[in-house]
């Protein structure tokens, strides 16, 4: 087996093939929405110390790993700011994947005592409902302490009408009051234009009350869209703009990563036939798993706010099942 480190010729092409294989291809870890979440942590730089094994010149386990120093000097390790990242070839044997990971181990072993990093926070997302080797080892070895998260997730194998069903009854009462109300429209690859990420870009501002990215944040995911890692759902009410949505991933899973309504404009519920329609252009583009996004719970520490709490509430009305996560970080991450 062999390691290949980022910045080797080869490496993007291998990431590349491996992304293909992976059992789960979570979108918030693609090769642009990875630049977006770069330009969204401005105030952070980023070394990039990705690892991938081959074996026989085909890739069969890797980590998307960055030293990032954030802006107090300190030094965390992570993926852009995003929890470190652990993907791997479906087809291959349990016991090839596991043998990967010990020179993945030892790669993460080296980056974090070469950076002498404070911290570092790893998810991993249980594919096939067990822990990865490499999450074996970092609770075993690299003193990593477990957090249990949870997330939202429709099984996108069953019907439409089958998840409207599973949805809450006040969801589909307000998805239909709302679809009724919008013309919604899909915006996908090349016909995604600056023009559209502008739009998205002031109403998000208006609804948030502040800039929550960078323009050229704004433009990474632009270009995720335009490269066919994601798609946007504009909904209009009147020939007006009322809603903005933003999916990162046409592979195996979608994540609704952005949402915005037009204020003065939209009414609260109609963010739900957006987020549906969203589901249904999933479906139709063949993912597998639709994740709604993370689900929280007041018994959590620290305590999530009210806010966040009726975020997750919204969430949960769309139905699917709470899928485990969990999250390892060691020092003050």
């Amino acid at each position: 087996m062999d390691l290949l480190i980022s910045g080797d010729p080869r490496f993007d092409r291998h990431l590349a093939r491996l992304w293909e294989r992976d059992p789960l291809q979570y979108p918030r870890y693609s090769r642009r929405e990875l630049e977006a979440a770069r330009l969204y942590a401005a105030r952070s730089s980023f070394e990039d110390r990705s690892a991938l094994v081959l074996l026989g010149g085909e890739p069969v386990a890797g980590i998307l790993l960055t030293v990032e120093t954030v802006a107090d000097g300190g030094t965390v390790l992570s993926a852009y700011g995003r929890p470190i990242h652990f993907l791997h070839a479906a087809e291959r044997d349990a016991a090839e994947v596991a043998n990967a990971c010990r020179l993945l181990n030892r790669h993460f072993t080296q980056v974090y005592e070469e950076s002498a990093a404070d911290s570092y926070a790893y998810r991993d997302h249980l594919a096939g409902g067990v822990l990865s080797p490499f999450a074996q080892w970092l609770l075993r070895e690299a003193h990593g302490r477990p957090e249990q998260r949870f997330a939202q997730i429709l099984d996108l194998s069953r019907s439409v009408a089958q998840l409207l069903e599973g949805s809450s009854k006040s969801n589909r009462r307000y998805y239909r009051k709302a679809a009724a109300m919008l013309k919604m429209e899909v915006i996908e690859g090349e016909a995604a234009t600056d023009e559209h990420i502008e739009a998205f870009r002031s109403m998000h501002t208006a609804f948030r009350g502040r800039q929550v990215r960078s323009a050229a944040a704004w433009h990474a995911i632009l270009e995720a869209v335009r490269a066919g890692e994601g798609f946007f759902v504009f909904g209009f009410a009147g020939g007006t703009l009322a809603a903005c949505d933003y999916f990162a991933g046409t592979g195996r899973t979608c994540y609704s990563a952005i949402g915005a309504l037009a204020p003065g404009v939209a009414e609260r519920h109609w963010g739900h036939a957006t987020v549906w329609r969203g589901v249904f252009h999933a479906r139709q583009l063949g993912c597998v798993y639709f994740d709604v996004g993370e689900r929280l719970y007041a018994g959590m520490r620290p305590a999530p706010s009210d806010k966040y709490l009726a975020i997750s509430d919204f969430k949960a009305g769309f139905g699917g099942a709470v899928v485990p996560r969990l999250d390892i970080r060691a020092g003050a991450a």
